[in-house]
């Protein structure tokens, strides 16, 4: 394409962006402009594509479709890197919107009729194409920017940390009956070292709630309406209804269900927290302090979500820091860190790799913090 046609086709996208831009501000209604993006969206664009794939194969259509991915590709890779390059930097709150902004832009859906209109059904093939790898990087490093786990954030999942055999029995009972009575998954998250272990258990204080499930798929035998279980919602109101919907589940959940256990708190200075196998050792860690004269406590979050927040926060009025147990590279010790609001001090004290930390290194770190209240 030469000067002048690369010119008069700038022109014609303007100008299609002018008429747009006056007929929005001008004519057309709020709920005219959603009917025609739904139109837009869920006919003619579909419409486009498939037409577009229908195109006869030529050699020099398939090297352009070949170029295009691959040209699609690079550009992709380059804007990573230069995200994490430009952002590495910046605030925590800001970068994960900074950088899925360079990796992900805006086209797509509603440009895909201005390429058809432009170049024909070939645009659209080459545009389609052009979005496969944005897509893939939206929906896998984007994605990751804003979670440490799968998803896209917006939800929510019960998480049940047992600290002995026992627990592991009867919080999955409990886990359960709480995916039962809210409606969402529950995970038990227990460390390989508790899955190893023999310990005596009971089951007599075990119950298995049960609750009405109305919307089960048992089959209709021509006595209801159909239920359909359905995640996909292509309209946005209706999915941000269903999202305030499902946050007022959530609330219910954060204020029935959090669990913790709270050992030697009562004149604590320093508070300790850990979850799992970690919890028994910094309980041993805690009493080895207290006979040194150290005024240690620990609260250990039995449900990661919800996490015990409010004791936590009671706990910050108190203790002057805390000392977070872990066996990774930190992620509970961001939740303490919410919890009280950065009101005080939280220190790691952690181990990887399946290695678990010793009482000895627990206690070290508590002498550690002790010099802080100091």
């Amino acid at each position: 394409m030469d000067i002048l046609g690369l010119l008069e086709l700038q022109g014609r996208l303007f100008l299609l962006m002018g008429v747009g831009m006056f007929l929005r501000r001008r004519l057309l209604s709020e709920a005219f402009q959603k009917g025609l993006t739904d139109l837009i969206v869920d006919l003619i664009l579909p419409c486009s594509i498939l037409t577009a794939f229908g195109t006869e194969p030529r050699e020099d259509l398939l090297r352009s479709v070949l170029f295009t991915l691959v040209l699609s590709t690079i550009i992709q890779i380059g804007c990573a890197l230069i995200a994490a390059a430009l952002f590495r930097r910046s605030p925590a709150n800001r970068r994960p919107v900074l950088s899925y902004g360079t990796i992900c832009s805006n086209a797509g859906f509603l440009g895909t009729p201005v390429a058809e209109s432009v170049f024909g059904p070939e645009g659209v093939l080459l545009a389609s194409v052009f979005l496969i790898p944005q897509r893939a990087f939206m929906w896998t490093l984007g994605v990751s920017y804003f979670t440490k786990g799968g998803g896209h954030g917006d939800y929510r999942m019960i998480v049940l940390a047992p600290a002995s055999v026992q627990e592991m029995a009867s919080l999955t009972i409990k886990g359960f009956n709480l995916a039962d009575k809210y409606l969402m998954t529950a995970m038990i998250l227990a460390d390989g070292t508790i899955g190893q272990m023999m310990e005596p258990i009971t089951f007599e204080d075990a119950e298995v709630e049960v609750y009405d499930k109305p919307w089960a798929l048992t089959g209709t035998k021509m006595q209801r309406k159909h239920n359909i279980v359905n995640s996909l919602y292509l309209k946005s109101d209706e999915l941000e209804r269903k999202n305030f919907e499902r946050y007022e589940r959530y609330k219910a959940v954060e204020e029935n269900e959090a669990m913790y256990e709270s050992y030697m708190m009562e004149d604590a200075e320093i508070c300790v927290t850990a979850f799992g196998i970690a919890s028994r050792v910094a309980k041993n860690a805690v009493v080895q302090a207290r006979s040194e004269g150290i005024k240690a406590g620990l609260i250990r979050p039995i449900t990661l979500w919800p996490f015990p927040s409010k004791v936590l926060r009671q706990a910050a009025e108190q203790v002057k820091r805390f000392v977070c147990v872990e066996l990774n590279m930190g992620q509970m010790i961001e939740d303490v860190r919410l919890a009280i609001e950065c009101a005080r001090p939280v220190s790691l004290c952690n181990r990887t790799g399946g290695m678990i930390p010793s009482p000895d290194q627990v206690l070290a770190s508590i002498r550690e913090a002790r010099k802080g209240v100091n």
